[in-house]
């Protein structure tokens, strides 16, 4: 499997077909991204909704909160989920009263109790954020403020090899597309340096609003291995062989 997606990585056109689906992949994440951020400049002009779950607009349904769980266990996991029991509808295509939240470590988290009595505001058909019998809110993981920079962060993830894979692809081009150019030169480059990026955005936005200790450290050792990275990819390298002076 390995050597033949070698053989496969040698051929201009495959790398360019490769790194043209990346970008489209890309593109979409990136959409998911900007649309999210139109989403969160638009919260505070959303109304109630004349009926429920139509358009950009409010809907709450009173829930009571039932248990707490985490797959990673609460050492590891960063987002408890939830179970709620709802009162009316929701806008999934299951006849269900039962709801699952995600939501990050917040100020008012610990206030959530089982058996508490509580108000989920959906923004459109997302169950963005529940409101406490305190007042307080705790934003869910579909809150577009959780959404945007991971959509971005996926994006530029993706987009550096794909943009690698098509510059490479055509640079090898010249022996004609389908010809095996053994050692085209596809790998880390200058545009890998997009995947450092976003990969880096993506782990700060999961540190939001609160970060555990347990990330923090693994950002501080991820920030270290992409500042090395990143300073190899771009110093230049003294040629090797008969090449070198």
């Amino acid at each position: 499997m390995g050597d033949a997606l070698r053989r496969a990585l040698d051929r201009p056109v495959f790398l360019v077909l490769l790194g043209t689906l990346g970008l489209l992949i890309a593109l979409f994440a990136a959409g998911l991204g900007v649309w999210s951020l139109v989403q969160l400049g638009s919260l505070g002009d959303l109304r109630p909704c004349e009926r429920d779950f139509a358009g950009r607009c409010l809907t709450e349904r009173e829930a009571i909160a039932e248990e707490e769980s985490w797959s990673g266990g609460r050492s590891v996991d960063t987002t408890p989920t939830w179970l709620l029991t709802v009162a009316g509808s929701l806008p999934s295509a299951e006849d269900t009263d039962r709801l699952y939240m995600e939501f990050r470590r917040q100020d008012d988290l610990g206030e959530l109790r089982p058996g508490m009595r509580v108000t989920v505001v959906f923004a459109g058909m997302d169950a963005a954020w529940l409101r406490l019998p305190s007042g307080a809110t705790l934003e869910s993981e579909e809150h577009p403020r959780n959404t945007w920079a991971a959509s971005l962060g996926v994006a530029l993830m993706i987009a550096g090899p794909s943009l690698s894979a098509v510059v490479t692809g055509v640079r090898g081009r010249r022996g004609g597309w389908a010809a095996h150019t053994p050692g085209a030169g596809f790998g880390p480059d200058r545009w890998w340096l997009l995947s450092v990026v976003g990969l880096a955005g993506f782990v700060a936005q999961l540190a939001f609003p609160r970060p555990p200790a347990g990330l923090v450290i693994l950002g501080v050792l991820l920030l270290g291995g992409l500042i090395t990275l990143g300073v190899w990819l771009v110093l230049p390298r003294r040629s090797s062989g008969r090449h070198a002076r």
